[in-house]
């Protein structure tokens, strides 16, 4: 099995006093590369050279591809070269050749020859879900898509253990970690495997193609950790899905139970019981939403008013701003740039205060949650930007929000700031989509369509 791990073949090139020179005076470098290397389809690859000059100092290293296969490569003026290998079912065979560069012009070069096996893409998409109360975890992937004429057949293989895989150096030694097992032949994207409650594992996906002439394998996918069985506890109450529907083995929508799939989101939580009849709700809404509307001063607004300004949502207590077309400062289509003062929640970057766009004189979330707490809007004072579990919670993942005229108000199909800050990038913060598409991050200095909410303490 070829994988991340490069293997080494052939002899070093060594050159020495080879190349141009500056006068009788002056030796050009010499440099030693390893003259070919075998490498896996989609392997990350690492070419590296020497060099050393007896009569001076290296200036400078220059790599450039010379056939093959184009690559994008990073490092290509120093003396380490980076690609990924290119991924293809004939292989490639690629040439470089590096440049050494002395402190008096000279210069020596070589070539390094990389044969790139033949291979097929990796499984993108790769999701393990670990059901509440159920000793088993679900496997899903994106099926993989073969070049026209390919007549060979796609299986995968489930590489699990009881510690990370990063403790290996290739996957070939996957064994030799604790717990490890592998389960081969898959032909379908989604899997289903039972395992001990409590206990946490860690899950690679490796892609086979199968043809009477080839065998290839992918790169396995990043490594996915689950705690079996794991129940969460929570600090606040949060909205169930709207999701009402199970997914079969083909990723269809099917009615639940789906068999070989246990423990999807529609069959238990509060849109289950509103399918089953069994939820009771103060106010209206989707699935398990239970929304009451409020006008401006906080009266209560019967289902579907035109009038309504916010949502109380009477599951998580928050009360949630509705954009008004109507207004100078509340249109939906206004943006804001993202700005936290506070050190001790703005992940060490507080964002733009003074925005490039502006309405009424607000350019930036704080300033528009000031504003909004001067008009006490829905008899609210405490409005603010929501953290990402909030937002979520009053998404419409399922798409099913026009079927409900009792609390559809917001304006799903567009990406809103949240409060919170991504952690390995503190200049940006998380967007969240409420309807259902996946969070992305933002510039905090870029603008954004913005979603307040309030806690709701006001006094009714």
């Amino acid at each position: 099995m070829l994988l991340r791990a490069l293997a080494l073949f052939g002899c070093f090139s060594l050159l020495t006093g080879c190349g141009a020179s500056n006068g009788d005076t002056n030796t050009a470098p010499s440099l030693s590369v390893v003259s070919t290397i075998a490498v896996a389809g989609g392997a990350e690859v690492t070419l590296r050279s020497t060099a050393s000059d007896v009569d001076g100092s290296i200036e400078g290293y220059l790599w450039e591809q010379v056939s093959g296969e184009v690559v994008e490569v990073e490092g290509a003026a120093t003396d380490t070269l980076t690609f990924e290998a290119p991924v293809g079912l004939d292989g490639y065979e690629l040439v470089f050749r590096i440049a050494a560069t002395d402190n008096q012009g000279g210069s020596s070069s070589a070539k390094v020859t990389v044969i790139v096996a033949a291979g097929i893409a990796a499984p993108t998409s790769f999701k393990v879900r670990s059901p509440v109360n159920a000793s088993g975890v679900v496997l899903d992937w994106d099926a993989i898509s073969l070049p026209d004429g390919a007549d060979g057949e796609i299986t995968y293989s489930v590489y699990y253990a009881r510690q990370t895989f990063n403790a290996i150096s290739s996957l070939i030694y996957y064994e030799s970690l604790d717990g490890a097992g592998v389960e081969s032949g898959i032909t379908t994207t989604s899997y289903q495997m039972n395992f001990t409650n409590g206990q946490k594992y860690f899950f690679l996906l490796v892609a086979t193609y199968t043809s009477d002439t080839l065998v290839a394998e992918s790169q396995p996918t990043a490594e996915v950790a689950r705690v079996i069985g794991k129940a969460f506890t929570y600090t606040s109450p949060l909205n169930d899905t709207t999701v009402s529907q199970c997914v079969d083995l083909d990723g269809n929508w099917a009615d639940c139970p789906v068999t070989g799939l246990i423990g999807q989101d529609a069959e238990s939580g509060r849109t289950a019981a509103a399918a089953a009849g069994s939820l009771n709700k103060t106010g209206v809404g989707l699935g398990g939403f239970d929304w009451t509307l409020l006008d401006a001063d906080g009266t209560v607004l019967s289902p579907g008013s035109e009038q309504a300004d916010c949502i109380r949502d009477n599951v998580s207590g928050l009360v949630v701003e509705l954009k008004n077309s109507a207004t100078s400062l509340r249109n939906p289509v206004h943006q804001f740039s993202w700005y936290l003062a506070d050190e001790t929640t703005n992940g060490g970057y507080s964002g733009l205060e003074a925005g490039p766009e502006c309405v009424a004189g607000v350019c930036n979330t704080a300033a528009y949650a000031m504003a909004l707490n001067r008009r006490t809007l829905c008899g609210e004072s405490s409005w603010r930007l929501p953290v990402v579990s909030e937002l979520r919670s009053i998404s419409d993942i399922a798409g099913a929000c026009l079927l409900d005229g009792g609390g559809c108000k917001l304006a799903l199909d567009y990406y809103y700031w949240t409060s919170t800050t991504r952690a390995d990038a503190p200049d940006q913060a998380w967007m969240v989509n409420l309807y259902g598409k996946t969070d992305t991050s933002y510039d905090k200095q870029a603008t954004a369509r913005v979603i307040m909410v309030s806690d709701g303490d006001s006094d009714e």
